[in-house]
């Protein structure tokens, strides 16, 4: 991406009410990619007016129009601050919880502007043991570290301005943080924020607030409150809302996944442990976000708690199920997202849009299909754990056990696949219907127990024989 000129960046802050000295303070902090990021046209407006004010706050200073831009080193001390985490073993948890309690110091000190570290130093000398005074000049400098860590540490008097501020919050905590500092070694987590869909049919099906995948493995989990007197209550949900068997088509070998609870100015970071589901507090008392001490905990442990994630790279396999509350949109209305009972399976406009209009089915054949595939003999089919359903919004739902996307790697492998989908297909023949989709797409291999190692999916697309049908393109 070309370097943003001034004239670049007049035209994308006009918009926002930025003065002349607040574009050239953020000409100089955020360069090339990480506009991207604070000023992409994805980005939330409520965040971006938030940044601003965070970034003056923590003392950055006008730049004359024209001045010479430094070069910024911030991947290189991302670099050292984590790198080591992608070849070292998982911690365990009481490594972890052991690293987070002491306020283990980081790698290197983080930067902040000079100002900052003043005022911190005036109020508590301690609190400079894990930053230091950094100013950006004409030379190398970490200018969107320093921006990012400043811009957190800065502003602790600042209120939550609601649930929109909260989120604004925890993302540069922890969004950015982690975004960041796993773009130095190549490793970035996937993150997605919980989008209520008002479909009766999930309403039992909610996902948390915000969440991370590595290798479509769920590493991160949160749940954020406006009032802090329901931090309780998000630490519940985090339970909750994903009361699932720890499975390695989801997990892989993965020891725990990393989890917070938010709740107005309070944070709790925990972990839930594969050996009993249990959530587990990584510190005894929630980090108050409302004061220094706070606010450089919270970011120690979000640092932290990143380098355990990285370190859990190595023990994903390169194939899992669908992500864990990550939902994937497909053609005609369709979506699935895996879930603690299996992958569920959405086609909204059912019976107006996919069986009237694009006539790929009907209820009744579909019904048919996987009532078949319940058979214990049914083998090759995919297994409903929930029959097909329509409710009064003509979304159709059924859930499924899960499957590894992968393709044959030998011939052996291949032969078998292809013997357990003719299987299925002879399964659907016999009963008079045609799949209409067969290819490798709608094939994954099972997971441990099922009842045959390849099965074929998606069976949204079968008709009878003997029917006047449309042949799919």
């Amino acid at each position: 991406m070309a370097a943003w000129t001034w004239e670049r960046v007049t035209e994308k802050t006009e918009a926002l009410g930025f003065t002349s000295d607040e574009k050239g303070a953020l000409d100089v902090l955020l360069q090339n990619e990480n506009w991207a990021l604070y000023f992409g046209g994805d980005g939330d407006v409520r965040i971006k007016s938030r940044l601003k004010t965070l970034l003056l706050k923590a003392g950055f200073g006008a730049m004359q129009v024209g001045a010479a831009l430094p070069t910024d080193n911030s991947k290189t001390l991302c670099n050292q601050l984590v790198g080591a985490a992608t070849s070292m073993p998982v911690p365990s948890f009481s490594d972890l919880e052991a690293v987070v309690n002491k306020q283990e110091p980081l790698a290197v000190k983080l930067p902040v502007t000079p100002q900052l570290y003043a005022e911190w130093h005036a109020a508590d000398s301690s609190l400079c043991d894990h930053i230091e005074s950094t100013a950006v000049g004409s030379g190398p400098a970490p200018a969107r570290l320093l921006s990012h860590v400043s811009s957190w540490l800065g502003c602790v008097d600042n209120d939550c301005a609601g649930e929109a501020g909260l989120h604004a919050r925890l993302d540069i905590l922890i969004r950015y943080t982690w975004g960041m500092l796993g773009d130095s070694v190549g490793i970035t987590a996937k993150f997605s924020r919980d989008k209520a869909d008002a479909s009766s049919a999930t309403v039992t099906l909610k996902r948390p607030d915000l969440t991370a995948h590595l290798k479509n493995a769920l590493v991160l989990k949160g749940e954020e409150k406006e009032l802090e007197e329901d931090l309780g209550m998000a630490t519940s949900e985090l339970l909750f809302k994903s009361d699932f068997s720890w499975s390695a088509l989801n997990f892989g070998s993965l020891p725990y996944i990393i989890c917070y609870a938010a709740a107005g100015h309070k944070l709790q970071w925990c972990v839930q442990q594969c050996s009993n589901g249990h959530l587990t507090q990584l510190h005894p008392t929630p980090f108050n976000l409302q004061t220094r001490t706070g606010r450089m905990h919270a970011l120690l442990a979000s640092v932290h708690c990143f380098k355990a994630v990285l370190s859990m790279w190595k023990v994903l396999p390169q194939s899992l199920a669908l992500p864990l509350f990550k939902p994937l949109t497909r053609a005609h209305g369709t979506s699935v997202e895996a879930k603690e009972e299996g992958v569920v399976k959405l086609i909204k406009n059912f019976e107006g849009n996919y069986v009237q209009q694009l006539q790929l089915t009907s209820w009744e054949f579909v019904q048919k299909a996987y009532r078949i595939a319940q058979e214990p003999d049914a083998a090759g089919l995919v297994v409903p754990v929930k029959l097909p359903s329509l409710n009064d919004k003509d979304t159709y739902m059924v859930v499924t056990q899960p499957g590894f996307p992968v393709r044959p790697t030998s011939q052996k492998e291949l032969l078998e696949a292809v013997t357990w989908v003719l299987h299925a297909l002879g399964h659907l023949h016999k009963a008079k219907l045609v799949h209409r989709d067969v290819r490798w797409e709608n094939v994954v291999h099972a997971g441990p127990g099922a009842r045959s190692s390849w099965v074929l999916l998606d069976l949204e697309t079968v008709w009878a024989v003997g029917h006047v049908r449309v042949e799919l393109q």
